[in-house]
């Protein structure tokens, strides 16, 4: 009967630790296969109500215009009411273009991309980029109901200097850089929209409580 009883415990032992192995194996699969999909990009067609080749029409869009670093990237969220992920950053103004921001903060940005929890994928829009931390954009950002700032669309990030330099902080002039050259230009000769409502972020010089 000891023999009989220690064979079942054995057994259920050897079970017990194959179902461990098992879960464990499945977990590194999962972590794994998000990684190596990470590195892919489904990009998604948006039907958007501007024009994204016309950068006139996108400055007289967006509520806000600026130059500015990423600080830091932070949590991607997937949102049932938008096509793409959403993916929060950690923004240093340097310079407005439109409106007028803090810029002796970091604010807090959204950006309409990132890896979806659903597919491990990287997914953006078509011709669209992800900001990256230590690197210098143009932003063309839409300030939300709530008062948050979100990026969203081709031209929202426009990286300051070439991919192929050492990064867009390679040199802090950047006066001459053509990416923000046409910028200016965009907002001095921008296209308002009559169906974008404008609307003021919570991180404006006139609204924002440092309290």
């Amino acid at each position: 009967m000891k023999t009989k009883a220690s064979k079942i415990i054995l057994a259920v032992c050897i079970v017990v630790v194959l179902v461990i192995a098992a879960v464990i194996l499945l977990i590194v699969f999962k972590g794994n296969s998000k990684e190596d999909n990470a590195d892919s990009i489904s990009y998604v067609d948006g039907l958007f109500i501007i024009d994204y080749d016309d950068l006139r029409e996108v400055a007289g869009s967006n509520d806000y215009i600026f130059v500015g670093q990423v600080i830091s990237e932070g949590k991607t969220e997937d949102d049932e009411e938008l096509p793409l992920p959403v993916t929060e950053f950690k923004i240093r103004v340097e310079e407005n273009i439109k409106g007028e921001l803090i810029t002796d903060e970091d604010i807090t940005i959204y950006k309409s991309g990132g890896i979806s929890d659903e597919t491990g994928m990287l997914t953006l829009y078509e011709d669209d980029c992800m900001p990256e931390a230590g690197n210098r954009y143009v932003f063309y950002a839409f300030a939300q109901p709530d008062g948050t700032l979100l990026l969203s669309g081709p031209v929202s990030n426009v990286l300051i200097g070439s991919a192929d330099t050492q990064g867009a902080n390679a040199s802090d002039d950047y006066s001459e850089n053509q990416e923000y050259l046409a910028a200016l230009d965009a907002y001095e000769n921008e296209i308002e929209s009559d169906i974008v409502e404008p609307l003021t972020c919570e991180y404006d010089v006139e609204v924002y409580d440092k309290g």
